[in-house]
């Protein structure tokens, strides 16, 4: 497992995307500074926030979908699936390989926003405490790294569709997908086919992302807990079937 874990890292790290999207996380950094007075105090949640905002959530959807689909176009996951006795350590070291992605362009995000901004302007850390702001950044990355194992389990799914893959992980991660889904049940609220009170976009892990981009929100925790580790979880055992398949 370790073996197959360094060999996805060292496939990794020589991707152009992963140094693409690395280097636009630094470019929305630094875009996000601009545009104030000179006098403007910056909270430190939004700098939080912005580390781990819909922004991460795409370049790291974006380079999963890559990824994972990389390793069908060049038939890597057929040869190696029959070398390994589990074929589901595939996709557990295609999420460690996609969690230490999502680390990196989290700090890169964070180190960049709080530089720029530390330079430009003045940093407040009065809005919430320090055990308040980890809260935050470990809630916000496990939200991301939810949706990123969903867009994992599209891309094995897709097997090699690089076009799909990445064009479900803008959708996905852009909230635009969740979007069209609350049209669709509001048709149908307004038909009277589904009640006024249900609330779709609580079932969405981007609503949340949304949400603690603004800074702690306490009274969403639990709920946000909930649907991270039900996505990541209902991804990875859909998944792992998949893979099981002889026609991987």
């Amino acid at each position: 497992m370790l073996n197959l874990i360094k060999s996805d890292l060292y496939k990794a790290l020589h991707m152009k995307s992963f140094y693409v999207c690395g280097f636009l996380c630094i470019f929305c950094a630094i875009i996000n500074t601009i545009g104030m007075g000179e006098n403007t105090v910056i909270p430190f949640c939004d700098i939080l926030g912005l580390a781990g905002s819909p922004l991460l959530t795409l370049f790291v959807a974006i380079f999963s979908a890559l990824f994972v689909v990389s390793e069908y176009k060049r038939g890597y996951i057929k040869n190696i699936a029959g070398n390994i006795p589990d074929k589901a350590m595939l996709m557990f070291s295609k999420l460690t390989i996609n969690a230490v992605v999502l680390l990196i362009y989290f700090a890169i995000l964070l180190i960049s926003g709080f530089l720029f901004n530390e330079l430009s302007y003045t940093i407040s850390y009065r809005a919430f405490t320090a055990e308040q702001y980890v809260y935050q950044a470990l809630i916000l990355l496990l939200l991301n790294f939810a949706v990123v194992a969903l867009i994992t389990m599209i891309s094995v799914g897709a097997q090699g569709n690089s076009g799909a893959c990445v064009t479900m992980a803008i959708l996905i991660s852009g909230s635009f997908m969740a979007q069209t889904v609350q049209m669709i049940v509001f048709l149908f609220q307004y038909n009277g086919m589904i009640d006024k009170d249900f609330d779709i976009t609580k079932y969405f892990a981007t609503t949340y992302i949304n949400t603690f981009a603004s800074g702690y929100s306490p009274e969403s925790v639990d709920m946000a807990l909930i649907l991270g580790g039900s996505y990541i979880v209902l991804s990875t055992v859909l998944t792992i079937l998949h893979l099981k398949k002889k026609d991987i």
